[in-house]
Order: structure tokens, then sequence, then C-alpha cells
């Protein structure tokens, strides 16, 4: 896998890869709708902010989107492709991300997330940090943060 900068050429596929990646969790057809025209990817987003997309031989497989601030950054979208779940390319997209914020200066990221995606990042080393409430349908949901030079400064280059 390899990764590039999004460009609006790529944007409904990642919308598509985002929104099923929702829909997998078993949301409602309401909470999808809402996403779907409130909160998925857009073409603004992709312009404003750093978006990366995981290709594998020419296809989406993955993404991240971050709002940077002074010292760290929001994780915005990280969406891996329900068939590709399972495979390893989120540990691969979380590792691209982390390498972008240290190349950034970005110290320290926050993010929330889907309670069935908590251990997941748990694995990667984020800490539960907090609750949020859902814009979307206002059910409390996990808030993590990670910082980077936590795990990262004195851990052996392989």
């Amino acid at each position: 896998m390899y990764f590039i900068k999004a460009k609006s050429q790529y944007v409904d596929q990642i919308r598509k890869i985002a929104y099923y990646s929702e829909k997998h969790w078993g949301y409602s057809d309401l909470f999808m709708k809402v996403f779907e025209e409130e909160f998925n990817v857009t073409n603004k987003f992709l312009a404003e902010y750093p978006v990366y997309i995981g290709m594998e031989k020419d296809t989406p497989i993955c993404f991240w989107g971050a709002i940077p601030s002074e010292e760290g950054c929001e994780l915005e979208y990280f969406y891996v492709d329900v068939e590709q779940l399972g495979y390893g390319y989120g540990k691969v997209m979380w590792k691209h991300f982390i390498k972008w914020c240290e190349e950034n200066g970005k110290k320290k990221i926050s993010f929330v997330t889907s309670p069935q995606a908590v251990e997941f990042y748990k694995k990667m080393g984020a800490v539960v940090s907090g609750e949020a409430l859902s814009t979307i349908d206002g059910r409390p949901i996990p808030a993590l943060s990670y910082e980077i030079n936590r795990f990262t400064k004195n851990v052996k280059k392989i």
C-alpha cells in the first residue's frame, strides 16, 4: 500500500469508504442520512486540510483526514473500506498518520470514535480521555487522545 494526498477526483470514492464504514456499525438509516449530508468528507475539506488515501493497485482502500492546530490536531476521518477490515490496513494507516504528525510538529492528537473502534485505537497507543456527545444523535461516544512523544521517544527504529 502507498499513500497519496487526496484530490477532488477521489472524493466520491472516499465518501463511499466513510459511509459504508459507518454503516458497518449498524447505525440507523436516519443516522446515516445525517452523516452523509453533514459529516462526510467534502471537496472543501480536501482543499483545506491534510487528507491522505491509502492506495492498493491504484484503488483507494482507506483514508485519514485531520484538522491541525498549532501543537496538535483533531483526527476527523480514519476509515478503511469494510471489505478490507482485518488485513492490517488500519495499523499501516495509523503509522502514516503519526509520521505526518511528527514531520509537521504535531504533539497531541484528539478525536472521537465509535465505541466499537476504541480497542483498535488503544492498541495503537491512544487513551480514552473522556466522552463527548455525538453531534448526529446526542449519544455519548468515546473521546481519545494520543501524545506523539509519549510512545515514540525511546522506541528503537526497526
